[in-house]
């Protein structure tokens, strides 16, 4: 990256972390290595880049951690200052599989919020600043108005949410690994809570915690999974447990099992009394612009309204 790009970029706030994403280009840039032609802003040679001009080009990660775009910041063109560089001659533009316009998601390096999702505008730094600085993932759509396409393509918001579960098992898969030790040390105590047994034989009989439904084990990442990054003590995660089982039953096959409409539970987040349950709410993070632009107010209403309309439910927060 430029001197010239890098001072702007940090002259606007944006994070190291998002920065280092980011790679300045001139026009109609040459490759070290050739890319594929299918990507939508890559010549038909695989050689170089569709970019009418010189800038700041972002690579847009989406579902499954493909590409989606190719975004090019101008940053003294106000007529193109962001864009999506396409290969239209060839038919290829750079819309998702079911016509829609292409979105990112972004993963916080220091996850510890697993409870929600996050969704703005700006794909390009708005979006991964977001994720970075609350903690966890955010969605980031091409402008207010991208965002109510929520509306218009319902699976997306399944989609995205089976992919943050993927994302946040293998995470929760590498922080068993780390923590192997403590669990070995503590398994008999942290089996007798799960089941309520005090017998001698408890640590021979389960040599590993009894397998928990599904939403369980969401809500124990965010309660007690990780004590070393959120400073609860090995006698917290026993204390959450036993309260924690007595909204939850624990089934002898991994799966999901919703709570008895007769004994409603306070430590479980309020999208557990809902016919449609989700471990996750999806929190709209709005822009410093609809102050000045009312229509956006409009177009983040629409947005709410739709993800409400399919179960889910919603938040806001500010940038962090």
């Amino acid at each position: 990256m430029t001197d010239e790009d890098r001072s702007y970029l940090e002259g606007r706030g944006i994070l190291p972390e998002v920065i280092a994403r980011c790679r300045s280009v001139k026009k109609w840039q040459k490759l070290s290595h050739t890319a594929h032609v299918n990507l939508p802003g890559v010549n038909r040679y695989g050689s170089g880049l569709n970019n009418p001009a010189d800038g700041i080009l972002i690579a847009i990660p989406g579902i499954g951690g493909y590409l989606t775009n190719l975004r090019l910041n101008v940053p003294l063109d106000l007529n193109r200052k962001y864009s999506a560089i396409s290969s239209a001659n060839r038919g290829l533009k750079p819309n998702l599989e079911d016509g829609g316009t292409p979105f990112g998601i972004f993963f916080p390096e220091n996850w510890t919020d697993f409870t929600h999702i996050g969704i703005c505008e700006g794909p390009e730094y708005k979006a991964p600043s977001a994720a970075q600085r609350l903690n966890f993932p955010v969605v980031g759509f091409e402008g207010a108005a991208g965002m109510t396409t929520i509306k218009r393509y319902p699976a997306r918001l399944k989609q995205i949410e089976d992919y943050v579960k993927e994302q946040l098992c293998k995470l929760t898969k590498n922080e068993y690994l780390k923590l192997s030790s403590v669990w070995q040390s503590t398994m008999m105590s942290f089996a007798t809570f799960l089941t309520g047994q005090t017998t001698k034989d408890t640590q021979t009989e389960y040599s590993f915690p009894v397998q928990i439904s599904a939403q369980f084990a969401f809500k124990m990442l965010g309660v007690c999974l990780f004590p070393t990054m959120n400073g609860q003590k090995i006698g917290t995660i026993f204390t959450e447990s036993k309260k924690l089982l007595k909204e939850w039953s624990t089934p002898s096959s991994f799966g999901t099992k919703e709570p008895t409409p007769t004994e409603p539970s306070d430590t479980l987040p309020p999208s557990h009394s809902r016919k449609f349950s989700s471990p996750f709410r999806f929190c709209l993070i709005p822009d410093a612009g609809m102050e000045k632009n009312s229509s956006v107010m409009g177009f983040y209403t629409k947005t709410l309204k739709a993800i409400e309309s399919q179960g889910y439910l919603v938040d806001v927060a500010d940038w962090g």
